[in-house]
């Protein structure tokens, strides 16, 4: 935070604080991770025994019933999903994820599970969440595993099954089976993120202001040692941002409405600084002109820069300036319709219009290898250029 403040000061920007800082402190209640999860499964009958590896066979899961735990149990094989009147007594289920997690930790709870294990395909289980906000665990958790599809078929074949008796089996199928599933969240405590604010003044006083954001918090590192650079996602982001206001700032450019630069510092801790910010605006919602928001921009496996918002809803305006900006520098942008889960959400929430810039299909995302070697000039150059064009003609 007070590398990007430097940045801003460096390049002119006032401070937009409302203490006259570039700093907006913001409370975050959150829980984490105090130690690596274990899943480890043991044949009744032989006594054989299988440890998966984190990050690689399994992640944990975690929202709502979701939660830490220790549990080590029988494990119930529910292949069409949780049976009704069918109580588990404490045992651990494993069935195919077909709902959010904390959704069917819900539904696990609630016949009785001790614990649960979701098998999904294609998943990226290196992907991993740095904290989770504790207001958004429930009093009552369970331990939950996400397992890869690869795993699910050795965890069946060591208990004497094929695929296909698995698959066709009764509703509740006790597996000759026990695992241990081991989730070691902290207690619920409080930290301080800082959200930086720099602003480049507007001649008009009375012209709405226009954000252009980027988060710029990580997952940071794995309890044993592993660490997520976050490169695209989102240093990225934070780049582009900052190499606007350079541009605008050193043009000459003298913008007639103000524009706030802003960088979120606790975006991956459930959009607290977003949230915040729309809770206690440093500018009044009602007196805002919209927010562009930088995310994921600097490697893809996509060929257009997508700008999520409504183009016929409260984003019509930012997103005709994004396209007629685009087509002038012929740089190829695909418009999406609203789906929310990022910062921006906080803004559209409460009707200010708000468009995500990003390129879908990123590969590495919340990986050890979002890494600075992956990003792709090109993209973060699209970036950087169609949003400054942008800013120029909202606020020329």
């Amino acid at each position: 935070a007070r590398w990007i403040a430097e940045q801003m000061q460096a390049l002119g920007l006032q401070p937009g604080a409302p203490d006259g800082s570039f700093f907006q402190a913001v409370p975050v209640a959150y829980a984490e991770l105090t130690a690596v999860p274990v899943l480890r499964f043991s044949q009744t009958v032989t006594g054989g025994e299988v440890a998966l590896v984190y990050g690689v066979d399994f992640r944990e899961a975690a929202g709502g019933c979701a939660g830490g735990g220790d549990v080590a149990s029988d494990l119930v094989w529910l292949p069409k999903g949780f049976p009704e009147g069918v109580h588990l007594g404490g045992r651990i289920a494993l069935k195919y994820q077909t709902a959010e997690p904390a959704a069917e930790a819900e539904a696990a709870l609630a016949h009785g599970a001790g614990g649960l294990i979701l098998v999904v395909k294609d998943a990226a289980l290196n992907m991993r969440e740095r904290t989770v906000p504790s207001q958004g665990l429930d009093a009552t958790t369970i331990p939950v595993a996400q397992i890869q599809e690869s795993a699910w078929r050795e965890m069946i074949k060591m208990a004497g099954l094929t695929p296909y008796e698995a698959n066709n089996a009764p509703h509740a199928l006790l597996l000759r089976l026990r695992a241990q599933l081991t989730v070691p969240y902290s207690a619920p405590q409080t930290a301080q993120a800082l959200t930086v604010v720099g602003v480049l003044p507007g001649e008009r006083a009375d012209a709405r202001p226009l954000i252009i954001g980027a988060h710029y918090d990580g997952v940071g590192a794995a309890p044993d040692g592993t660490q997520y650079p976050g490169a695209n996602k989102n240093a990225s982001g934070v780049a582009v941002m900052l190499e606007v206001a350079r541009v605008l700032a050193e043009s000459g450019f003298r913008p007639s409405r103000p524009i706030y630069f802003v960088a979120w510092g606790a975006e991956e801790a459930g959009l607290a600084s977003s949230r915040f910010y729309a809770d206690q605006p440093i500018v009044p919602l009602d007196e805002m002109m919209g927010v562009l928001e930088l995310d994921t921009v600097g490697a893809a496996r996509s060929y257009y820069l997508n700008l999520e918002g409504e183009k016929d809803g409260l984003e019509a305006t930012l997103l005709f300036n994004l396209r007629l900006a685009a087509d002038l520098l012929d740089r190829r942008v695909s418009p999406e319709g609203y789906k929310g889960g990022n910062t921006h959400a906080a803004f559209r929430d409460r009707g200010v219009p708000a468009v995500l810039l990003f390129w879908p299909n990123a590969e590495y995302l919340h990986t050890p290898q979002d890494a600075p070697d992956t990003l792709d000039p090109y993209k973060l150059a699209t970036t950087g250029e169609v949003t400054a064009l942008t800013a120029m003609m909202l606020a020329r």
